[in-house]
């Protein structure tokens, strides 16, 4: 290393470098140390690779790249912050990214039988692991109209596309209504709209949090109120829950009426709904922003929730996940996986050894498949992510390295 410049003061923050660094005079603290390295010291491919292929760094990246854009003061561009541009729009590349992720689609999709697609690659290594048979054809219904969808919701979002498109593949395998659907119990356009938005949360989105369901005694699964009389209810409990986001500040606002705007009711009875892809994509944030949630909560036996960890919470719920870590962190101190006297990281024995009958043998398992679908779909978005986030990729440049 070469240091081939130091002093006693460094830029404000306006300019990309950490206040935390100084007083209010721009004076370094006497507890901190600043280095300005060489331009050519930093391996920007060597960075740029690894936002490809890890997915905890990229999140990284992204979260200080919104950060940067709420924190200017004076910024006029294009950024996640911006009022020029509507939540749900996208970002300005919008059809460019679409373009160019669906070209990946199509590659993917078409080698994925190949040893060196990341499908095969993912699918092989969870079998050898775990013994987890994953889908081995997770681009089959990806298509121009979902992958838009998840690009307009990526440029608000915490998590990254892939994320997004992950959640939507493991819990209603990429379904998406395209065409109106006729609600024939709906008396009024507004109990239509209440009532498809919830089938369509509840059967293709998995979202079960923003709807009104309940648990039969002896089931496993929720279940949810289709009847017209129950609408009134479905449309309060949702209004609240995205109220509690947006109060949360993980929601920059109350989309509800959004939502519903995207929602093309008929005239007359028997009614029948279409939504936009808009409506996809605002509700891909109500996940993005309930996901985030989820993986801020703290718990004992883990310093930090991976997303196939947390996707765990999302899919059994805070209290169960609780119980799992409890019973995880008793059985990863068994003999049989004692490394020299230490027990196994958390993480190791639920997601990369074979699960079995009694030990969270499900919850483990879709936790896995989860992440073999987050790794399949990375390389979609990968190449395009400054499209879909424009400005993100500045964050890997010299001058933007404190």
């Amino acid at each position: 290393m070469q240091c081939i410049d130091a002093g006693l003061s460094i830029h404000r923050r306006e300019n990309r470098y950490g206040q935390v660094l100084t007083d209010e005079q721009g004076n370094v603290f006497f507890t901190r140390m600043v280095l300005r390295f060489k331009e050519d010291a930093i391996d920007i491919p060597c960075v740029r690779e690894q936002m490809k292929g890890d997915v905890s760094y990229r999140q990284m990246l992204d979260h200080t790249y919104r950060q940067m854009y709420a924190e200017s003061s004076s910024s006029t561009s294009s950024g996640p912050g911006d009022a020029a541009e509507s939540i749900g729009d996208g970002s300005p590349f919008l059809s460019q990214a679409v373009t160019q992720c669906v070209i990946e689609v199509q590659k993917l999709k078409s080698t994925v039988s190949r040893p060196s697609n990341p499908s095969f690659i993912s699918a092989k290594r969870i079998r050898t692991e775990s013994g987890v048979v994953a889908d081995n054809q997770p681009y089959l219904g990806i298509t121009r109209e979902k992958l838009e969808a998840v690009i307009r919701a990526a440029y608000n979002s915490h998590q990254m596309p892939e994320v997004l498109l992950a959640l939507w593949a493991k819990e209603g395998s990429n379904r998406m209504v395209t065409s109106a659907r006729v609600v024939p119990q709906a008396t009024t356009a507004q109990n239509a709209k209440a009532l498809f938005r919830s089938q369509v949360y509840f059967e293709d989105l998995g979202s079960d949090h923003f709807i009104v369901t309940t648990r039969p005694p002896g089931s496993r699964d929720n279940t949810w109120d289709p009847r017209d009389s129950a609408a009134s209810s479905h449309e309060t409990h949702f209004a609240t829950q995205v109220g509690r986001l947006v109060k949360s500040g993980l929601l920059s606002e109350d989309v509800t009426s959004a939502i519903n705007a995207e929602l093309v009711v008929s005239s007359s009875a028997p009614f029948s709904v279409q939504p936009t892809i808009k409506f996809y994509a605002l509700s891909l944030q109500l996940m993005d922003a309930l996901f985030s949630q989820m993986q801020s909560n703290s718990f004992p036996q883990v310093k930090y929730l991976s997303l196939a960890l947390n996707y765990m919470q999302w899919n059994n719920g805070t209290e169960t996940f609780k119980k799992f870590l409890v019973s995880a962190d008793k059985h990863r101190r068994e003999p049989g996986f004692l490394s020299a006297g230490e027990p196994m990281d958390l993480e190791q024995w639920a997601l990369h050894t074979r699960p079995k009958s009694v030990e969270w043998v499900q919850a483990r398992i879709n936790a896995i498949r989860f992440m073999h679908y987050i790794q399949s779909y990375q390389p979609i978005f990968a190449s395009s992510l400054n499209l879909i986030k424009p400005g993100i990729e500045e964050l890997l440049l010299p001058s933007s390295v404190g």
